[in-house]
């Protein structure tokens, strides 16, 4: 639901992202690593990952590509963003006099732009990679799990 939630708040910052590339994470793709339960044919192709509620949600209603990280470096620029944002953010309240989450949560948005302006680099491309989600769709309705 986190991962839905975050997904909501891009589309209506940004729109709909062209792409998302993430790892093989549970969240987005079902892994069936056992590959004893593999065919042959399954073993041969590479066995294809099935879809979670996520993957479902980005690929077939609202249109996103989810790309499979491969690599360990891929997960690993993730792994050194969580890190550094968890040294800066609590250094960063300290230091604002920030005390509880409703100030947190009211401040964030600064602390982002603070960050931004330091650690951003500027894309080599610079075409948008974003789609308006346009008229008369109901993000709630996209967004919904279904069983």
């Amino acid at each position: 639901m986190g991962y839905l939630e975050v997904l909501r708040q891009t589309i209506t910052d940004y729109g709909i992202p062209r792409e998302l590339y993430a790892d093989k994470s549970g969240i987005f793709f079902v892994n069936n690593k056992k590959k004893e339960n593999w065919t042959a044919d399954e073993m041969r192709s590479g066995k294809p990952l099935e879809k979670t509620q996520f993957g479902a949600i980005a690929e077939e209603r609202l249109g996103i590509t989810m790309i499979t990280a491969h690599t360990p470096q891929a997960k690993g620029r993730v792994e050194r963003l969580w890190n550094t944002l968890q040294d800066r953010l609590p250094v960063w309240l300290k230091l604002e006099g920030i005390t509880d989450m409703e100030q947190a949560n009211r401040e964030l948005q600064r602390y982002i732009a603070v960050f931004n302006k330091r650690f951003a680099v500027e894309p080599t491309l610079q075409e948008d990679a974003f789609v308006p989600l346009g008229d008369g769709y109901d993000l709630d309705k996209l967004l919904a799990v279904r069983h």
